[in-house]
């Protein structure tokens, strides 16, 4: 039986919306499009324009090819480490937040570095 390749879209969609603790209304306003536009998607009953996958893809942080087509997975790998807090201030922290959470992992680093 052959997949349906929207589903599959609208699955790895909808995995990595929850994954960043996002709604789909959120998600909605980032994109600039419906909530009802992202359930149907992620339902895949709805394609998407590429405008639309690219801002999904900026929003995930992860490849157009991952999210057309499920490979190239390794950042989705390495987003799946990071906790979400941590995503959050990445995504959205202050300039501030961002540079004490860049000064962290530089000492941590540091800090297994020497181990």
């Amino acid at each position: 039986m052959e997949t349906d390749p929207r589903k599959e879209f609208g699955q790895r969609v909808s995995r990595m919306r929850k994954y960043l603790n996002l709604t789909q209304q959120q998600l909605a306003d980032k994109m600039n499009v419906t909530a009802k536009h992202i359930s149907h998607v992620e339902c895949g009953k709805a394609n998407t324009s590429v405008g639309s996958l690219v801002a999904l893809s900026e929003v995930f942080h992860c490849s157009l090819d991952y999210l057309i087509r499920g490979t190239g997975s390794d950042e989705i790998a390495v987003l799946q480490k990071i906790p979400c807090e941590v995503l959050e201030v990445l995504i959205t922290g202050s300039e501030k937040e961002q540079a004490l959470l860049d000064e962290f992992l530089k000492l941590y680093i540091k800090i297994i570095d020497e181990q």
